[in-house]
């Protein structure tokens, strides 16, 4: 679990900023029950996983294997444990493979938020505990972007943890391809609402 940056962009007329947020964010929130369906591993993100095992160093799996209580040898099975999918979870397998069943909301990206502001900036526009800005005065790339159709915009989380490793970790500034075209993105939406307000979120996933 981490928190990503989100800015929500809403109409200037907005009265009451906070129920206006709960609205658009309600149908991305992990605990919206839906009716069971059938979640199956991804075989490409086991795929992916197990390429990655294969890159590390025999020290290395061997650790990770020991903390799963698994055979080191057996990187389809350690790859399933580091993707959080194990055998007594396993509801069935039919022809698309293996799956579980499950109520959680496929669309969800966050169980919980706080409402944020932007350090130094001041506002013209005030709510008690909440921030709001004009769209055009924010600068700031955010991880994640809610328009005033309700739609998610986001850059991915594979991308942004590669943006995060690279920028927080490495101490490097590269971008790559998944950023470039991510920031083009948020620049046009951003001209899409020039006169509309924000409201800067950090949510929990």
């Amino acid at each position: 679990m981490t928190f990503l940056t989100a800015l929500i962009i809403i109409h200037p007329s907005t009265v009451n900023v906070k129920s206006k947020v709960e609205k658009l964010l309600l149908p991305y929130d992990y605990y919206i029950e839906v009716e069971p369906y059938k979640e199956y591993l991804d075989r490409e993100e086991l795929v992916k996983k197990i390429n990655e095992l294969k890159s590390m160093s025999e020290e290395e799996i061997n650790k990770i294997a020991k903390g799963w209580e698994v055979e080191a040898n057996n990187l389809e099975v350690l790859a399933k444990f580091e993707l959080d999918w194990f055998d007594e979870l396993i509801d069935g397998v039919d022809e698309n493979g293996e799956y579980k069943m499950t109520t959680l909301n496929p669309d969800g990206k966050w169980d919980w938020y706080k409402f944020a502001d932007m350090e130094g900036m001041t506002s013209r526009f005030f709510v008690p505990d909440i921030h709001t800005f004009a769209v055009k005065e924010i600068e700031f790339i955010p991880y994640a972007v809610v328009t005033p159709d309700g739609k998610w915009h986001e850059l991915g989380e594979e991308a942004g943890l590669e943006a995060f490793v690279n920028k927080e970790i490495k101490g490097i500034e590269v971008m790559s391809e998944d950023e470039i075209n991510w920031r083009e993105k948020v620049r046009q939406i951003k001209s899409d609402f020039p006169d509309y307000l924000a409201v800067i979120l950090h949510c929990h996933d």
